[in-house]
């Protein structure tokens, strides 16, 4: 089930997040726009997934974004 969440209501990091992904085995994420905040706020959590974590989203990224991502990706290997 597709279950839509907005940061403009709650803060999702606490609602969300780190209380969805604690013993989860994948993490499937459409992203209207990626931040790599996302790996300050629920780093660990995104860590402890033990299978795939996929996020969709969209091309305008910030010039930090994929550099973020590639060493995120990298800790986790």
């Amino acid at each position: 089930m597709i279950q839509r969440h907005s940061s403009r209501r709650s803060r999702l990091d606490q609602t969300v997040l780190t209380q969805r992904l604690a013993g989860a085995i994948s993490y499937d994420r459409i992203a209207g726009y990626f931040r790599s905040s996302l790996f300050e706020v629920a780093g660990e959590a995104l860590a402890s997934v033990t299978g795939p974590v996929r996020i969709i989203c969209n091309s305008d990224l910030d010039p930090q974004d994929p550099r973020s991502a590639s060493a995120a990706n990298k800790r986790g290997s």
